[in-house]
Protein backbone atom coordinates (compact mmCIF):
# COMPACT_ATOMS: atom_id res chain seq x y z
CA UNK A 1 0.00 0.00 0.00
CA UNK A 2 1.39 3.39 -0.99
CA UNK A 3 1.89 6.02 1.70
CA UNK A 4 -0.65 8.82 1.66
CA UNK A 5 0.73 12.19 0.65
CA UNK A 6 0.40 14.83 3.38
CA UNK A 7 -1.72 17.81 2.38
CA UNK A 8 0.20 20.27 4.54
CA UNK A 9 -3.06 21.47 6.05
CA UNK A 10 -4.10 21.23 9.68
CA UNK A 11 -6.87 22.65 11.81
CA UNK A 12 -5.58 24.53 14.81
CA UNK A 13 -7.79 25.53 17.70
CA UNK A 14 -6.70 28.09 20.27
CA UNK A 15 -8.38 30.24 22.86
CA UNK A 16 -9.45 33.73 21.75
CA UNK A 17 -6.86 35.52 23.92
CA UNK A 18 -3.97 33.53 22.42
CA UNK A 19 -5.42 34.01 18.94
CA UNK A 20 -5.52 37.75 19.51
CA UNK A 21 -1.92 37.79 20.73
CA UNK A 22 -0.66 35.74 17.78
CA UNK A 23 -2.65 37.78 15.25
CA UNK A 24 -1.48 41.07 16.78
CA UNK A 25 2.14 39.93 16.77
CA UNK A 26 1.90 38.75 13.15
CA UNK A 27 0.43 42.10 12.10
CA UNK A 28 3.13 44.04 13.97
CA UNK A 29 5.80 41.97 12.21
CA UNK A 30 4.18 42.46 8.80
CA UNK A 31 3.36 38.76 8.49
CA UNK A 32 0.18 36.84 8.03
CA UNK A 33 -1.04 34.56 10.81
CA UNK A 34 -0.08 31.39 8.93
CA UNK A 35 3.45 32.66 8.32
CA UNK A 36 3.99 33.45 11.99
CA UNK A 37 2.62 30.08 13.10
CA UNK A 38 4.93 28.29 10.66
CA UNK A 39 7.89 30.32 11.94
CA UNK A 40 7.05 29.58 15.57
CA UNK A 41 6.71 25.86 14.85
CA UNK A 42 9.95 25.67 12.85
CA UNK A 43 11.95 27.55 15.48
CA UNK A 44 10.42 25.75 18.45
CA UNK A 45 10.40 22.27 16.97
CA UNK A 46 14.17 21.79 17.15
CA UNK A 47 14.10 22.00 20.94
CA UNK A 48 11.43 19.31 21.21
CA UNK A 49 13.19 17.14 18.64
CA UNK A 50 16.35 17.37 20.77
CA UNK A 51 14.40 16.55 23.93
CA UNK A 52 12.78 13.52 22.28
CA UNK A 53 16.19 12.33 21.09
CA UNK A 54 17.69 12.85 24.55
CA UNK A 55 14.91 10.78 26.13
CA UNK A 56 16.05 7.84 24.00
CA UNK A 57 19.57 8.05 25.49
CA UNK A 58 20.13 5.87 28.59
CA UNK A 59 22.53 8.43 30.15
CA UNK A 60 19.97 11.21 29.86
CA UNK A 61 17.22 9.01 31.29
CA UNK A 62 19.43 8.15 34.26
CA UNK A 63 20.24 11.83 34.81
CA UNK A 64 16.54 12.72 34.53
CA UNK A 65 15.61 10.15 37.17
CA UNK A 66 18.21 11.53 39.59
CA UNK A 67 17.04 15.08 38.82
CA UNK A 68 13.42 14.05 39.53
CA UNK A 69 14.47 12.55 42.86
CA UNK A 70 16.05 15.87 43.92
CA UNK A 71 13.22 17.95 42.43
CA UNK A 72 10.01 16.01 43.13
CA UNK A 73 7.61 18.90 42.55
CA UNK A 74 9.13 20.21 39.31
CA UNK A 75 7.91 19.33 35.80
CA UNK A 76 9.96 17.35 33.27
CA UNK A 77 10.23 20.34 30.91
CA UNK A 78 12.14 22.13 33.68
CA UNK A 79 14.78 19.38 33.55
CA UNK A 80 15.52 20.27 29.93
CA UNK A 81 15.78 23.96 30.81
CA UNK A 82 18.20 23.07 33.60
CA UNK A 83 20.12 20.70 31.33
CA UNK A 84 20.64 23.25 28.55
CA UNK A 85 21.40 25.98 31.09
CA UNK A 86 24.05 23.78 32.71
CA UNK A 87 25.65 23.06 29.36
CA UNK A 88 26.14 26.80 28.97
CA UNK A 89 28.08 26.70 32.24
CA UNK A 90 25.31 28.16 34.38
CA UNK A 91 24.52 26.51 37.72
CA UNK A 92 21.07 25.11 38.36
CA UNK A 93 19.17 25.74 41.60
CA UNK A 94 17.64 22.56 43.02
CA UNK A 95 14.83 22.24 45.53
CA UNK A 96 17.33 21.48 48.28
CA UNK A 97 18.56 25.07 47.92
CA UNK A 98 21.92 24.09 46.43
CA UNK A 99 23.23 24.91 43.00
CA UNK A 100 24.66 22.19 40.78
CA UNK A 101 25.93 21.72 37.28
CA UNK A 102 24.36 18.83 35.36
CA UNK A 103 26.64 16.50 33.46
CA UNK A 104 25.98 13.41 31.37
CA UNK A 105 27.28 11.23 34.19
CA UNK A 106 25.59 13.03 37.07
CA UNK A 107 25.70 16.23 39.05
CA UNK A 108 28.75 18.36 39.72
CA UNK A 109 29.57 19.91 43.05
CA UNK A 110 27.98 23.14 44.13
CA UNK A 111 29.98 25.87 42.35
CA UNK A 112 31.83 28.50 44.34
CA UNK A 113 30.49 32.06 44.48
CA UNK A 114 33.27 33.08 42.06
CA UNK A 115 32.17 30.41 39.56
CA UNK A 116 28.56 31.57 39.86
CA UNK A 117 29.56 35.21 39.37
CA UNK A 118 31.67 34.26 36.33
CA UNK A 119 28.82 32.19 34.85
CA UNK A 120 26.34 35.05 35.11
CA UNK A 121 28.71 37.78 33.89
CA UNK A 122 28.11 38.80 30.28
CA UNK A 123 30.98 37.60 28.04
CA UNK A 124 32.53 41.04 27.46
CA UNK A 125 32.42 42.13 31.11
CA UNK A 126 35.78 42.01 32.91
CA UNK A 127 35.94 40.45 36.35
CA UNK A 128 37.29 42.44 39.29
CA UNK A 129 40.73 40.82 38.93
CA UNK A 130 40.86 41.83 35.23
CA UNK A 131 40.47 45.53 36.02
CA UNK A 132 43.69 47.53 36.30
CA UNK A 133 43.19 49.97 39.16
CA UNK A 134 46.71 51.41 39.01
CA UNK A 135 46.62 55.24 39.27
CA UNK A 136 47.65 57.18 36.17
Amino acid sequence: MAARKKSGRITLRMDPVTHGRVAGTAKALGMDLNGLLNLLIREGLIRYEMEAQMLREPKTLSLLERWRYLNPTRETWEFFSDYFRSHRGLPVLFEDGKRYLLFEDGFGEEPSSEEIERAYRPPDTPSNEDVDDTPF
